[in-house]
C-alpha cells in the first residue's frame, strides 16, 4: 500500500575527533620546543665563540692599554717638569699620596 518510511538517523559530520586535535596540539608543542631549543643551542654556540674570541684578543687589548698608559704618564711627567721647573723641591713623577698603587681606569674618570 504505502511505501516504507526510512527512519534511520543520519547525523552530520561534527568536526575532527578529539584524539586528532589532541595529537595535533602535542605535535605542535613538540615541534615548537624543538625549534626553540635549536635556537637556544645556536645562540649559546655564538656566545661561546664570542667569549673565546674575546679571551684570545684580551692580551693584545691589555698591551695596547698599557702602552697608552705609559704614553700618557710620560707626557704628564714632562708637563710636571715644565710647570714645576722653578720649584727645586718638586720631584716630577713622584706620587703625591703614599698609598697602594691601583691600575689606571681605562675610561676617562672626569671628562667634563
Amino acid at each position: 500500500m504505502f511505501p516504507e518510511v526510512e527512519v534511520t538517523r543520519r547525523t552530520r559530520f561534527r568536526g575532527v575527533p578529539g584524539i586528532y586535535l589532541f595529537t595535533g596540539c602535542i605535535a605542535a608543542m613538540v615541534y615548537g620546543h624543538w625549534v626553540a631549543m635549536g635556537t637556544v643551542r645556536k645562540r649559546l654556540r655564538a656566545q661561546k665563540e664570542m667569549e673565546e674570541a674575546r679571551i684570545n684578543v684580551l692580551p693584545l687589548l691589555i698591551a695596547e692599554e698599557d702602552r697608552h698608559y705609559l704614553r700618557v704618564k710620560r707626557q704628564m711627567v714632562e708637563d710636571e717638569k715644565k710647570y714645576f721647573s722653578n720649584n727645586p723641591d718638586w720631584v716630577p713623577g713622584a706620587p703625591v699620596y703614599h698609598t697602594r698603587w691601583m691600575p689606571p681606569a681605562s675610561y676617562p674618570v672626569a671628562n667634563w
